[in-house]
């Protein structure tokens, strides 16, 4: 029987034992977090209801375009060339540097800007002057906020990956503690705080588990290197695109439903978003953590290829079987995980779902642009997708009501889905193909 199994062991590809032995370690800590999520998410919809469910929302997607301008949208590229120079220190210092003084100048204009226009944002975003203070605050933390993004693409790029699990555990149960008696004495604004008031300890952790990798930060400065400013901007330009057109497509729709439905079923399809981030964290979590890097040092066609197929393998039946015990149990999940007040959100369920599985599904395909430095072809998906996603949502808001948003979402992942299967169709079907080059094409 030993041997048995042996011989089985031997016959599974490399890439696949790497790819579940990153998902496995990623998949129990997810479990923690998912644990320690749920007991926040609880907390939140008992205090804020609905409505105040919204509010979070819509700060949540403008603080995911703050801390991407913040960082200068430099991180995907940390951690494909910190990945790539690994055997080339004076190349991966420099990108490293210059990673630094781009995040130091970006995140102190950005904050600046944030407490100039505080009181704007608060009544915009937030339906209300009140949460002035919060945006003020936002201005300060984005620099360390910045700073922790950094260290854990570095702790990334090196592969540390248990150093940077181990961390992501830290701070999300320091960030329970801190989020539950905030939101029992202070609501709606202690929520919002909350998620500010981890930054520094965010920052500590992720410093300490990196001195420990063996990487010596203080050597790190901020210096400005011209060749790795725009193999960095290629990065940028990609990741603002992301950081603008969902977020912002989001916060449009959630405007339009309180507006045009009401402030509570924008909350409904807020729980149901949320809920979704928690589950969609084990795959998405893996896709960042191992492909990325992985994807990134690949030279060989076939060697890619396979990657891929290999993550099909793995994480999409892993998706199926999550989702439809999600479909299968929705009903409990509300009364275990939120209240009864917000029942209605389980009709947002089916479609929703199958627009996660879409997602993933595309996702494993177009982590290769970002992998491969595929600027263009990035920023050009990314703002039709988002945009269709927009026009597709407003339609079926106004002919079917809330449910509508998850009819878009999931037909317009199906799209990215197919289009995905078309451009990289030499990788897919023709690998025999000299170079990644002109399998990409």
């Amino acid at each position: 029987m030993r041997s048995l199994l042996i011989r089985l062991n031997n016959k599974i590809p490399l890439s696949i034992k790497n790819l579940v032995k990153a998902s496995a370690y990623n998949g129990v800590a997810t479990i923690v977090r998912m644990v320690l999520g749920l007991v926040s998410n609880k907390i939140n919809s008992i205090y804020l209801g609905p409505s105040g469910y919204a509010i979070l929302g819509q700060y949540i997607n403008y603080n995911t375009i703050l801390t991407t301008f913040g960082t200068g949208g430099i991180n995907s590229g940390l951690i494909k060339y910190t990945a790539e120079y690994h055997n080339q220190l004076d190349k991966r210092e420099k990108i490293i540097n210059t990673s630094i003084f781009i995040v130091l100048i970006c995140s102190a204009v950005v904050g600046l800007l944030n407490i100039i226009f505080c009181k704007f944002l608060s009544i915009y975003l937030l339906k209300s002057s009140q949460y002035w203070s919060i945006f003020v605050i936002t201005g300060f933390m984005i620099t360390l906020n910045s700073i922790g993004t950094v260290i854990a693409g570095l702790l990334n790029a090196l592969k540390q990956i248990t150093k940077l699990i181990t961390t992501q555990i830290i701070v999300n149960f320091i960030g329970v503690l801190v989020t539950i008696p905030l939101v029992i004495l202070y609501n709606v604004y202690g929520a919002l705080l909350s998620l500010l008031v981890i930054a520094p300890v965010t920052v500590y952790v992720n410093y300490k588990f990196l001195m420990k990798s063996g990487f010596d930060f203080k050597k790190v400065r901020p210096l400005f290197h011209r060749e790795s400013f725009f193999k960095l901007g290629k990065f940028s330009v990609m990741a603002f695109t992301t950081a603008l057109m969902l977020p912002v497509s989001q916060i449009i729709i959630r405007n339009f439903i309180i507006t045009n439905i009401s402030q509570e079923s924008a909350g409904y399809w807020q729980g149901v978003l949320k809920l979704s981030s928690i589950y969609m964290s084990v795959i998405i979590s893996s896709l960042t953590l191992y492909y990325l890097p992985r994807l990134s040092e690949i030279k060989d066609p076939k060697e890619l290829r396979s990657e891929i197929f290999s993550g099909y393998a793995v994480l999409l039946p892993l998706m199926i079987a999550i989702s439809l015990s999600i479909f299968i149990f929705r009903d409990h999940i509300i009364n275990i995980l939120f209240t009864e007040s917000f029942k209605p959100m389980r009709e947002l369920f089916p479609f929703h779902l199958l627009g996660d599985l879409f997602k993933i599904a595309s996702w494993l395909l177009a982590f290769l642009m970002v992998a491969k430095a595929k600027g263009k072809m990035y920023i050009i998906t990314e703002v039709i997708f988002a945009s269709s996603y927009l026009v597709f949502a407003l339609l079926f808001i106004k002919k079917f009501g809330v449910i509508g948003i998850t009819y878009a979402y999931s037909l317009n992942y199906f799209i990215y889905f197919l289009l995905f299967i078309i451009i990289f169709r030499n990788l897919i079907f023709k690998p025999k193909s000299p170079s990644i080059q002109d399998s990409l094409r």
